[in-house]
Parts: C-alpha cells; sequence; structure tokens
C-alpha cells in the first residue's frame, strides 16, 4: 500500500524542484520536439520529474509514492542516481614508483664506472717493472708483458659482462609499462587479500567479544512455580540446606563436643608445656598462658586424627584493645593458626603464639 507524504517547507519547492526550474526544463522539451520530433531519454525523465511535481501541486501538497498515472515510467526511464552509480568508473589503481630508477642514471654511473677503473689499470700496468736484456726492453713473451695483457683481458670481460647486462635491461625496459601494470596489479590484489584477511579476523574478534554479551531468553515456565510459591516441585532436595536445629539439639551438639574434646586431650594428644593450663566448655577447649593470651579451639570430626581449628583469641595483658583481633588482622591470624593446626598440630600453635 503506497504512502501519503504531506510536503512541507518552502511554498515555490516540490520534491527538490522550484518553478523556475519547472519553466526552464519545459522549455528544453519543445526545443527538442521541434529538432527532432521526438523527446529523447533525458527529456522523458525530464517530463517525469516534471509531471510528479505539478502532480504534487494539484494534489495541494499531497502526493502518492510510486509512479504516475498520467505517466507511466518504462524499462528505458531510470533515475539519475542509479544511472550516476551505474556509469561511475571504478577507483584507479595506485601506480607503484618507488624504487624505480632511470634508465639513464644506470648507465651514466655504468660509464663513469668503466672509466674509473680503466684509469686504474693502465695506473697499475704502468707500476709493473719492464726488465732490460742487454740494454734492450724485454720481448713479448716476457713475464711482465705477459702480465699486463692479462689485466687488459681481465678488464675488458668484466665490462662486456656489464654491458651484456645492461643491453638486456633495455631490452627489458621497451616492456616496462606493461610490467609496471602487472607490478600494480599485484600490489593492488595483495592489498585485496590483506582487507579480506583483516575482515575475516574482525569478524572472529568481534563474535568472541559478543559471546558474554549474549543473554538467553527469559524462561518464564521454569521461573513461574518458584516465584509464586517459593519451592519448585521438579527441583530434587539434596540437603544442602539444613533444617533450623532447637534449643536441646544445639545443647546436645555441645556436650558431645565437650565430651570429645575431653576424651581427645586426655588420652590420644600430647600436650605441649604452654597449653597445659586448659579448660572446656561450649564446645571448645580454651588454652590460657596468664598475662599473655587465651585462645579457643574445636573439633569438627569425631576421628581423633583430625586436625584443631581456631575459634577466638583474647589477650591477657594490660593495656590492650580488643579491636587489635578484628577485620584483616583477625582473618590473617585465623588462616595461619588453622595452616598451623593442620601440619604441625598444638605444638606448632603454641610456638606460634607464644
Amino acid at each position: 500500500m503506497p504512502g501519503v507524504v504531506k510536503s512541507g517547507g518552502d511554498p515555490q519547492v516540490w520534491s527538490g524542484y522550484n518553478t523556475a526550474q519547472l519553466n526552464q526544463d519545459s522549455d528544453d522539451m519543445d526545443a527538442s520536439y521541434k529538432d527532432s520530433g521526438s523527446y529523447d531519454e533525458k527529456t522523458i525523465h525530464t517530463m517525469s520529474k516534471i509531471n510528479g511535481s505539478y502532480e504534487e501541486l494539484s494534489n495541494q501538497g499531497i502526493y502518492v509514492n510510486g509512479a504516475s498515472e498520467s505517466f507511466p515510467i518504462s524499462d528505458t526511464v531510470r533515475p539519475t542516481a542509479i544511472k550516476d552509480i551505474n556509469e561511475q568508473k571504478p577507483l584507479e589503481i595506485q601506480h607503484i614508483t618507488f624504487g624505480y630508477l632511470p634508465f639513464s642514471a644506470l648507465i651514466t654511473r655504468l660509464v663513469q664506472d668503466t672509466f674509473n677503473s680503466l684509469d686504474d689499470m693502465v695506473n697499475s700496468m704502468a707500476d709493473l717493472p719492464m726488465p732490460l736484456i742487454n740494454g734492450v726492453g724485454g720481448s713479448n713473451l716476457s713475464q711482465t708483458n705477459i702480465q699486463k695483457k692479462m689485466k687488459m683481458l681481465g678488464f675488458c670481460q668484466e665490462r662486456r659482462a656489464q654491458l651484456i647486462k645492461v643491453l638486456v635491461l633495455s631490452q627489458w625496459s621497451r616492456q616496462a609499462e606493461s610490467i609496471s601494470k602487472v607490478i600494480d596489479m599485484r600490489v593492488w590484489l595483495d592489498g585485496q587479500r590483506r582487507l579480506y584477511d583483516d575482515a575475516c579476523l574482525w569478524m572472529g574478534e568481534l563474535k568472541r567479544i559478543l559471546g558474554p554479551v549474549k543473554v538467553p531468553d527469559t524462561d518464564l515456565l521454569s521461573a513461574l512455580e518458584p516465584l509464586s510459591l517459593g519451592k519448585a516441585s521438579w527441583l530434587p532436595d539434596l540437603g544442602y540446606i539444613p533444617e533450623e536445629s532447637s534449643p536441646q539439639q544445639l545443647l546436645d551438639i555441645f556436650r558431645t563436643l565437650n565430651t570429645q574434646l575431653a576424651i581427645r586431650l586426655n588420652l590420644y594428644e600430647r600436650l605441649p608445656v604452654l597449653f597445659r593450663d586448659y579448660s572446656i566448655k561450649d564446645g571448645r577447649a580454651t588454652f590460657r598462658i596468664p598475662e599473655e593470651f587465651e585462645v579457643d579451639l574445636s573439633i569438627a570430626d569425631e576421628d581423633r586424627s583430625s586436625q584443631f581449628f581456631f575459634i577466638d583469641l583474647r589477650f591477657l595483658f594490660s593495656p590492650t584493645s580488643s579491636l587489635l583481633l578484628e577485620g584483616w588482622l583477625r582473618d590473617q591470624i585465623e588462616g595461619r593458626i588453622n595452616h598451623i593446626l593442620c601440619h604441625e598440630g598444638l605444638e606448632g600453635c603454641s610456638q606460634f603464639l607464644h
């Protein structure tokens, strides 16, 4: 169903076309028709825009999305934006010029190097001694002449190899334009391949980052019963939450602990000298060192080999403050004493506290 849109803004402007532009386009179309007897594609496209604009004017600022009924748009009439996109040329491939040297510079440097090498060779040949036989210079078969000829032959061979290389480069340079295009294409393809690789890496990284962000759908059916009744019939009771104990049960537990502590300390434990003064009450054994401290320990298992656990520590000297054994310091002392009780027993605990 087409939508209805009400035009607003300047009353002299409709859909991006003003009245002056409409009049100018009408005159251009009349001139085109007089010259050729028919309208070209550009003129037909202009007529479609004018037709739509006048239709909006006749509808008092209200028009319907879609093609105009008075002038049906054929396949040959396309919007200007789409036509411009289709006719737009692709971007040119970047031309690579880095590292290129002119061929003339190579020739100039080769000539200069040849001249310098020839000058060095002539000077080295002049330094060779010429042997004299009966006051006359040596023959062509003398050792000095042979060395000079070998130097000149070696120089010519070396220069010939260099000039052959330059000849090959000169023949290759006639096709340098085509080779340069191949190089540009190769660099462009490598760049496109890197873009594809970067896109794959980016998508994988995005998937990894968005993993923790995913929120599962709310299970309303499973949450309805626990939220309304406070329990769920389909959940098993594993007994992790113990039932609330009565005062009589708590009293029985304390009496059992007192009995087990008394049996263990009197029959199985080898008490250190500092821990000979102790008392058992409320499920804990209190070891007292006069004018120093008293520490409360207890057990959590009936097994006589199980360790003692730290309960409380109080200083007996003065002046002192109960705030010393609160917060972070108490947590550190509790953890350290439990560790010592596990590995060294009561002997290690007494040495650590004393």
